[in-house]
């Protein structure tokens, strides 16, 4: 929820979270758009925006049986069940998602 709601959806926040996984060496500056580096994801085909994007593709990825999107805010709730039940994300979103974040362990919204 926090990596959802507070890393990924906030450009500022965002970037910091990019420029420390480079700085950990579990990212590779060059595998990314370091101005808007998830908006590859953004398209007709494909995400709304990136908590669409990080909801859908943790829905269908397989292994995962259950994702925590708890809400105080009742928008937040209704756009997280549309995304659940929207379909996966696009195969070549979802492969360049793991190219670029293959070596990252975690991510937190702290």
């Amino acid at each position: 929820m926090f990596a959802v709601r507070l890393a990924l959806s906030r450009p500022k926040r965002l970037n910091q979270v990019i420029n420390t996984l480079i700085k950990k060496k579990q990212l590779d500056s060059n595998d990314i758009d370091l101005e808007n580096p998830l908006s590859f994801l953004i398209h007709k085909d494909g995400a709304e925006n990136l908590v669409d994007a990080a909801y859908r593709f943790s829905r269908y990825e397989p292994g995962t049986h259950v994702i925590l999107s708890g809400t105080g805010n009742i928008d937040h709730l209704k756009s997280n069940i549309e995304s659940f039940s929207r379909p996966p994300l696009p195969e070549n979103d979802v492969e360049k998602l793991k190219m670029i974040f293959k070596h990252v362990d975690s991510v937190s919204g702290h």
